[in-house]
């Protein structure tokens, strides 16, 4: 039976074409934007890192102070709690951040990689989602919210009644009201999109943006703050496009010859020469002599 939301890409010109169909929708709105994500293996759950480990988010305070504890060169530039989260996200840290790209391709090459920890070798796939970016300073809010909500003074289960009576007023107070109360509530409620500082070289190579997933889920007649089996999938469109894993390697040698590999995605001098190694390995695979 015919699935018309699962499409295979076999070359970087089936993707082109696809991503071509996407733009042209007639219904598409102007204010939006197309942002995507790739998954080396169609079996990988849309799920931020934190939620992936029990061990991660019943200690998720412990996470965030002793990463800045013991390695404060590390945060050394930031300014806020968003930045530092941020910065966490990008050092492979736990959080409760999901990354997404505005460029097609990243994504698409993050799909054709081979998958990790997996017996078998797995088809990709490139998963897009239409979205409106909520302004910087929304996330900035949740961000200094969400970090009073999961120090030990509450519990792992506190629900949204507990913290307006506490912190969430108090915090309201002190923001001069830049911010409608009733937005803030929406925000702690849903998954948003924003796109943060590019403050790092890989930020910029990638065009990355990042989905907060939502802080409280409903319970019953109340708000809880959510702390496990957190999935993204409802917040992506339904089709996507999936990469067999006999496209793979094909697809990352197109890549190459268009700028989008190791080396320009992640511009450290560790990725650099370890690209720069593989491409004497396999001559072809590179996109200089």
């Amino acid at each position: 039976m015919c699935n018309n939301n699962v499409v295979k890409i076999h070359s970087l010109a089936d993707f082109f074409k696809e991503i071509k169909v996407l733009r042209m929708q007639k219904d598409f709105p102007l204010e939006n934007q197309i942002y995507y994500r790739g998954h080396a293996s169609i079996n990988w759950k849309m799920q931020p890192f934190l939620f992936r480990d029990r061990g991660w988010w019943t200690q998720e305070w412990e996470l965030y102070d002793k990463s800045q504890i013991h390695f404060p060169e590390i945060f050394r530039d930031c300014k806020t709690q968003l930045e530092r989260i941020v910065t966490m996200q990008h050092c492979s840290m736990a959080t409760r951040l999901f990354d997404v790209t505005k460029n097609p391709l990243v994504a698409l090459y993050f799909a054709c990689l081979d998958s990790k920890n997996c017996k078998d070798n797995k088809d990709g796939v490139v998963f897009y989602t239409i979205q409106t970016e909520k302004p910087l300073e929304y996330a900035q809010v949740v961000t200094d919210l969400f970090m009073l909500l999961i120090k030990p003074k509450y519990p792992h289960n506190v629900t949204m009644d507990a913290f307006k009576e506490n912190d969430l007023n108090d915090y309201y107070q002190k923001l001069n009201y830049s911010v409608s109360f009733n937005i803030i509530l929406e925000l702690l409620h849903q998954p948003f999109l924003f796109q943060p500082v590019h403050n790092n070289e890989r930020i910029k190579a990638q065009q990355g943006a990042m989905i907060y997933s939502n802080i409280f889920e409903k319970k019953d007649d109340n708000y809880i703050l959510q702390r496990e089996n957190v999935l993204l999938n409802d917040f992506f469109e339904k089709k996507y496009f999936v990469i067999p894993y006999s496209s793979k390697k094909d697809i990352l040698e197109e890549l190459s010859l268009c700028g989008i590999n190791e080396a320009t995605l992640f511009p450290d001098a560790e990725h650099k020469l370890s690209w720069l190694r593989d491409t004497y390995k396999n001559p072809q695979k590179g996109f200089f002599e």
